[in-house]
């Protein structure tokens, strides 16, 4: 009978101790894939901050290169403007003066 309850107890001990590696086992495999997973996920973090960033600088570049476009645009529309101003009043000019050579080709002829 000491024997039956020597075994038992063994058997039991032996049981119990299994299940301590069991569930030690499935401790470090869940700590594992948890670590897996905060890895994964510091790793999208620090790829989406660096594809934020790069995007940044893009638009940023882009920005600039559209004020400079703008900018020359308009200068070249205030350039356009001001070459537009002066043909007109050397037209206007030109108009005068044939008006005057006219007026002074009647009055020398008496038409």
């Amino acid at each position: 009978m000491q024997t039956l309850r020597n075994y038992t107890r063994e058997q039991r001990e032996k049981r119990a101790h299994r299940q301590q590696l069991d569930v030690a086992s499935l401790e470090n495999f869940y700590k594992d894939q948890f670590n897996i997973l905060a890895e994964n996920v510091a790793q999208e973090r620090r790829n989406v901050e660096v594809r934020d960033a790069a995007q940044a600088k893009v638009l940023d570049k882009m920005k600039m290169e559209l004020r400079k476009k703008m900018e020359k645009d308009i200068k070249d529309f205030q350039e356009q403007l001001r070459r537009d101003e002066d043909d007109y009043y050397f037209r206007q000019l030109d108009a005068e003066k044939v008006v005057q050579q006219l007026n002074m080709v009647r009055y020398q002829t008496g038409i």
